[in-house]
């Protein structure tokens, strides 16, 4: 049987997923080539604008018990970003100040995704 799933009961993993979920369904909709990995679904990196304008200076710094190896997703002026410290961390895009984080049992490699629920 697999460590993470027993019967009827949820994983350690499950419990993060669902909060992750119920989060994500909160979080208004985001448009726009800009606020994608590479520019758009395939990845082309190719922007339909003149892109982000580089501003050459760091806005803020905000460190994590461990390495980061997954992307940022940013909604709504909120980086979500996972850490190899086992937390998935919300941080003010304007100040940089945490907002929440929420202990994931794990490393996280891969890229946070948001997922849009319209209503």
């Amino acid at each position: 049987m697999n460590d993470h799933i027993k019967g009827n009961k949820i994983g350690k993993y499950g419990s993060c997923i669902i909060l992750l979920l119920i989060l994500l369904s909160l979080t208004p909709s985001v448009t726009g080539a800009d606020t994608m990995f590479r520019a758009d679904l395939q990845r082309t990196g190719v922007f339909d604008n003149a892109g982000i304008t580089p501003t050459n200076h760091e806005l803020w710094r905000f460190n994590t018990g461990d390495d980061v190896w997954s992307s940022p997703a940013v909604s709504n002026n909120i980086v979500y970003v996972g850490s190899n410290d086992n937390n998935l961390y919300a941080i003010d895009a304007v100040t940089g100040g945490k907002k929440w984080q929420f202990k994931t049992g794990g490393w996280m490699y891969s890229p946070v995704t948001l997922i849009v629920v319209v209503s």
